[in-house]
């Protein structure tokens, strides 16, 4: 009997908002873990001495495992685990349950200060009791957890760089133990296809490499999935072997870890109008376009300002949209400049800059923002001459402050803001 997998590794997107909310600090790489168990002496002699399972956290900004973490399990008749290893045993004293019955486990900091807010990780386990002799009968169950989500977050930083990468635990495929159950047999995994980013390692799937979400993202299919195939033989005999497949969706996490760019190769703007008079709205010149290699869900706190508008004549009109017509979601940003009231220009040329930041950007490397430099040069030929001979009618504001250390903020149309 033989079957063929297919292992699809979906890109999607975390974020890491560090002055806004709380950073997402560690994360289970295995989570929602269903499997079948025989519950009895036999099975308790194996599990109360080799773990069914291992859960441990990783660190987001590193994917190193964050050993100043305690885990605890939820009190139940069934199981137990060691709160520091995050190994998982059958109780010798054990109560089977009458169906599926299903395990909080969370990881919390071994050191948290008392008027702080407790940052925790938690992943589920579901156990289902079944008969031995249907437990061996099928065998699958020894490959493979019944279901089981796979995650993992991009490299990032300086361990993108080869000199600094280590693989990564994914995760288990299912409980190394299992085959001690089943009499005469023996397990043999392989790496089918997906082989450049993944190894396996007996029942352990790896990183083989880094993992850049920007890079990864559409390149070899449709909607940022990635293939690879992964196949269990258990051998019973010299002459009887059995092969099983499994897919499995392992996310990709990716990491707001790149800030705008203009998508012009200068930052220089220069506009030219015909009519010193303008109108509240009016478009001021053409659009600015920034783009942002992250989606558009990790760039939700993208902001943007006016600087340099001594007389207060401009207003961000900005519009952010995932693009993905490279099968590369990215972020554009439309910006248009629109007048804040209605006026009069007396002098030419009338600059100002025009900047995008992206305040909850990670990354310690790659800019946090980008600035376009707007020029207005203006007919002045066409003022009337009773509006020449008035004295300077645009009185200066108040000093203005850095925008981003005051309130006067603006987000895009879809309600991005600080």
């Amino acid at each position: 009997m033989e079957s063929t997998t297919i292992v699809f590794v979906t890109l999607l997107t975390i974020i890491t908002q560090r002055k806004h909310c709380a950073a997402v600090d560690v994360y289970f790489p295995t989570t929602s873990v269903k499997f079948n168990l025989p519950i009895n002496e036999e099975s308790e002699s194996i599990f109360s001495k080799i773990p069914l399972a291992q859960f441990q956290v990783l660190r987001m900004e590193d994917n190193r495992l964050a050993s100043d973490y305690l885990y605890s399990l939820e009190q139940n008749p069934l199981l137990r685990i060691n709160s520091s290893s995050g190994e998982i045993y059958m109780r010798t004293d054990y109560r089977s349950p009458n169906s599926s019955a299903t395990f909080l486990v969370t990881a919390f900091p071994r050191d948290q200060p008392d008027h702080e807010l407790l940052n925790v990780s938690h992943l589920s386990l579901e156990v289902t009791p079944q008969p031995l002799e249907e437990y061996c009968s099928e065998l699958e169950h020894i490959c493979f957890w019944s279901s089981a989500q796979y995650t993992i977050a991009e490299s990032h930083g300086p361990y993108r760089r080869k000199d600094f990468f280590e693989p990564v635990l994914i995760g288990a495929l299912n409980s190394r133990a299992a085959k001690y159950l089943c009499p005469h047999v023996s397990l043999e995994y392989s790496l089918n296809a997906g082989s450049s980013h993944f190894v396996l390692k007996q029942n352990r799937l790896y990183t083989r490499q880094t993992l850049d979400h920007d890079e990864l993202n559409g390149l070899n299919a449709k909607a940022g999935q990635l293939q690879a195939r992964i196949t269990c033989t258990v051998k019973l005999s010299s002459r009887d072997q059995r092969k099983f497949s499994r897919i499995l969706d392992i996310k990709l996490l990716d990491r707001n870890d790149n800030g705008p760019k203009l998508q012009e190769s200068s930052s220089k703007f220069d506009f030219y109008l015909e009519q010193p008079y303008f109108q509240a709205d009016e478009e001021a010149g053409k659009k600015v376009i920034y783009v942002d290699k992250d989606t558009l869900e990790a760039n939700a706190h993208l902001v943007y300002a006016v600087h340099n508008d001594s007389h207060g004549l401009f207003r961000p009109d900005c519009h952010a949209y995932e693009a993905d017509h490279t099968g590369r979601p990215h972020t554009i940003v439309s910006c248009q400049l629109r007048f804040s009231r209605n006026g009069v220009f007396r002098e030419t040329p009338y600059c100002v800059s025009l900047e995008a930041r992206d305040l909850t950007i990670v990354s310690r490397v790659d800019a946090m923002s980008a600035t376009a430099n707007v020029c207005y040069h203006i007919n002045l030929s066409k003022l009337h001459e009773s509006e020449q001979e008035l004295p300077q009618a645009l009185p200066l504001r108040a000093r203005q402050h850095r925008i981003f250390e005051s309130e006067e903020f603006n987000g895009d149309s879809a309600g991005r803001s600080l």
